[in-house]
């Protein structure tokens, strides 16, 4: 995004996205995930569905065609109710999805996005989902070796001896794709290891292994929000289940927040 693009997943590239979208009136938004990992497997559809709010409640929306490209078959391919829900209100809201579009490049010049095995299509506004890496600091590390730290799927513990590694840092197979880069499986996953160390000292209470479970939140604009349900590594293969969307289990999602920030930062400011 050093030319032609913006983005909203780092601070500053929401700061710099927001007045854009502000003095945004009319035109072609174009809103591309371009591969796999990337943060957070719901936050592209949650930030189409954001935007046909925020230009609906400004009164702009019927002059502004919104498109989304990805390059996987469908949006959630592990999560077919998630599938459906986004499918069916995309076509609702007039958000045109577009499956199996690779973004290549940008010409910012005659305003094209270049897609892979496809004919360019035309933008007055792209908007990307950034390819997740590893910092720096990993990959240049023995544990990282240029890229992810490989861990013991069970006990997320590396090659080193009392070294383990949880969350966005590590690249932990799951079938055919693998753990999605999101704070549910972190948070899993710290849980293991705390109890590894624990029954490392103790020799008591093995813990279980760890089967990437987790649940997050989906939202759907119009105050509507999913709970989704996910388990990549407990079965046969990845599942994922949807319950909702509805204005209802919003309080579930705040529920959700709240417990979060009271646990991780309740000492916080003493």
């Amino acid at each position: 995004f050093v030319e032609g693009g913006y983005e909203f997943y780092s601070l500053a590239g929401a700061e710099r996205l927001y007045p854009v979208l502000e003095g945004f009136t009319a035109g072609t938004i174009l809103l591309s995930v371009f591969g796999k990992p990337y943060k957070c497997p719901p936050a592209p559809f949650e930030a189409a569905f954001q935007l046909h709010d925020f230009f609906t409640a400004r009164g702009r929306r019927e002059a502004i065609e919104l498109k989304m490209l990805i390059p996987a078959p469908a949006p959630m391919p592990n999560a077919q109710g998630a599938t459906e829900q986004i499918r069916r209100r995309f076509q609702e809201r007039n958000i045109t999805l577009l499956t199996q579009h690779k973004v290549t490049g940008l010409d910012p010049a005659a305003k094209l996005a270049q897609i892979q095995g496809r004919k360019p299509l035309a933008y007055d506004l792209f908007i990307g989902v950034p390819l997740h890496r590893a910092p720096r600091v990993v990959r240049e590390s023995t544990l990282g070796n240029g890229g992810w730290i490989k861990v013991n799927r069970d006990t997320l513990a590396t090659a080193f001896e009392n070294v383990y590694a949880v969350g966005d840092v590590t690249q932990i197979p799951a079938g055919e794709a693998a753990v999605p880069k999101a704070g549910a499986f972190a948070e899993a996953a710290a849980r293991v290891v705390a109890g590894d160390i624990l029954h490392k000292i103790t020799g008591q209470n093995r813990p279980t292994d760890f089967d990437a479970a987790g649940t997050c939140f989906l939202e759907f604009g119009s105050g509507q929000v999913a709970q989704i349900s996910a388990n990549y590594l407990g079965g046969p293969k990845p599942e994922a289940r949807l319950e909702g969307p509805s204005e209802a289990l919003r309080a579930g999602k705040k529920k959700f927040e709240q417990e979060r920030l009271q646990r991780w930062f309740r000492s916080a400011g003493g």
